[in-house]
């Protein structure tokens, strides 16, 4: 019962399950169980069949593709209350991509098959997929557009702007200071760059004096000094709200259902 009551208090923080009920949250973790992975340990591979879910409860997670050369691309990476694969409920066939422990991790581990019926159960949870889904095609929409026609440089401010949206606290009027500590290859793993590339615009970017790396090797961004650099084009393309994809996704969803938007 102790276990059971951890779950609930974890879910109850996720975006995911944020408005569930007591009793709700009780039935969504009765699916649940903990697993733990060790620094380096795959949760799952892009060739197995796709048969769990995973919501990060403590430590990173590393979402990469690989090709057939062996070259690997980061898509991203993940922390506490997000999760993996975001498709997971919605397609059959196998993972979508490799997830490896960037370190210990803990995880909630869901069996697709027990979500699916929790989605039919609870319209509340479906919506909020949705809404997840569609924050996460408009965020792939941008990122392919800055990957297609912008050097470098501006790929890496935008990946910058990205992150600080979930990884930083704000300093001052002016600046912002990351709380999870990214490695130079991480950022150019996502960007599939290389280190030396990365450093480089680092390097760059200090001289310029809108980043800095603190002591405890952290990265402190002024956003305005590197929203500057950025066109006016591509900055309205971050800037796009998000609301009316959700609010249009959920409203085709609900009128096809059967329910009252």
């Amino acid at each position: 019962m102790e276990i059971e009551t951890s779950i609930i208090t974890f879910l109850r923080s996720v975006k995911l399950f944020s408005n569930l009920t007591e009793e709700e949250l009780e039935v969504v973790a009765g699916i649940c169980h903990k697993e733990y992975f060790a620094k380096g340990d795959p949760l799952f591979l892009q060739s197995e069949k796709l048969e769990n879910v995973y919501i990060i409860a403590q430590g990173r997670v590393r979402l990469y593709g690989m090709s057939e050369t062996g070259m690997e691309q980061t898509f991203q990476l993940i922390d506490r209350g997000e999760m993996c694969p975001h498709v997971g409920f919605f397609r059959s066939g196998n993972y979508p991509h490799h997830a490896m422990a960037a370190m210990l991790v803990q995880c909630i581990v869901i069996k697709v098959k027990d979500f699916e019926q929790l989605l039919l159960t609870y319209p509340d949870i479906s919506l909020k997929m949705m809404q997840l889904l569609a924050d996460k095609i408009i965020d792939l929409q941008h990122r392919l557009e800055v990957k297609t026609f912008y050097p470098i440089e501006v790929q890496f401010i935008s990946l910058l702007l990205r992150l600080s949206e979930v990884h930083s606290e704000q300093l001052d009027d002016q600046w912002r200071q990351f709380t999870t500590m990214f490695t130079n290859a991480e950022l150019a793993g996502m960007l599939g760059s290389t280190r030396e590339t990365i450093n480089r615009v680092i390097n760059k970017l200090k001289k310029q004096q809108i980043v800095h790396i603190n002591n405890s090797g952290l990265l402190q961004i002024q956003t305005e000094g590197l929203r500057s650099m950025l066109s006016p084009a591509l900055i309205k393309s971050m800037d796009q709200p998000k609301k009316y994809v959700v609010s249009s996704l959920a409203k085709v969803c609900c009128i096809r259902g059967g329910h009252e938007v």
